[in-house]
């Protein structure tokens, strides 16, 4: 074998192992992930193109890969249910709006607050014997502006509720917001509900917050705010002489939908000061 054919056997070899190498590491890389080489060239995004082309692998494989819809959340419910919760300048504004960040939440403050965390500010200082003077004063500047909602839900700061649980026994007021309904815990199935259920917790119809409107109802001066506010939309229905179909109708919410202060479950313990 001559000089010069040696030296191009080996050049040759040296190619071919060059190539070789460069495949298998092309390879191995491919395996993990597969950028197209004309990501740089390329007027479509490559990258996007690659990601779309897995999620149709996926898809072609079998794989479910789930995208939210308003319709299977409470998204859906957003500018229907209103939820009123008095706030305080010592709560924290981050964990209410996070954890209920699918409802629609409006904050009812007094009079000293007016920062961006407060939606409702009311017109005077209540103390907290008083405090359900507050929620009136939201209520009439709801009647103020004719507001849409179907459902209202007074809560307080510290009450935790089980959406799941909750929702199906609004459904009757969603169907049907004329109803004069109003909804409150089962006071039996709540632990110490005698400390806790000062009207923490109630729901009621539209149709209930159009005749609260009409009633032109004093402020109440107790904490027990969800005797005060039936027992005055009673006294107020039965001076007004209405039918037996505009009767208040009172339904109970029963255990494991409403929490106050205390929630304890697999892997959380979860207390409320307030």
């Amino acid at each position: 074998m001559g000089r010069n054919t040696r030296i191009a056997f080996v050049a040759s070899a040296i190619l071919l192992t060059y190539l070789v190498v460069y495949y298998i590491i092309r390879g191995r890389k491919a395996a993990v992930y597969e950028i197209p080489d004309s990501y740089l060239e390329s007027d479509i995004d490559p990258l996007q193109e690659h990601f779309q082309k897995e999620r149709q692998a996926s898809l072609n494989k079998g794989f479910k890969l789930r995208s939210p819809t308003i319709d299977n959340s409470f998204l859906q419910y957003y500018d229907q249910v209103l939820f009123l919760v008095p706030f305080r300048r010592d709560d924290d504004e981050f964990f209410l709006r996070n954890l209920y960040s699918d409802l629609n939440i409006f904050t009812v403050c007094d009079n000293d607050n007016f920062d961006e965390s407060c939606d409702i500010v009311s017109k005077k200082m209540y103390p907290k014997e008083e405090s359900a003077g507050k929620i009136f004063h939201a209520y009439n500047a709801l009647c103020d502006v004719k507001n849409p909602f179907k459902v209202y839900v007074k809560m307080d700061y510290d009450v935790i509720i089980d959406k799941n649980r909750l929702f199906p026994f609004l459904e009757e007021m969603l169907v049907d917001s004329n109803k004069v309904a109003y909804f409150e815990p089962d006071k039996e199935d709540i632990p110490n509900s005698s400390q806790h259920s000062l009207g923490k917790f109630y729901a009621f119809s539209h149709g209930l917050m159009e005749r609260y409107c009409s009633c032109n109802l004093e402020p109440s001066l107790t904490r027990f705010e969800d005797a005060w506010f039936l027992d005055s939309m009673i006294k107020c229905l039965n001076s007004k002489n209405v039918e037996e179909s505009s009767r208040i109708n009172v339904v109970t919410i029963p255990q494991n939908v409403v929490y106050f202060r205390n929630f304890t479950t697999a892997g959380v313990s979860l207390v409320i000061e307030s």
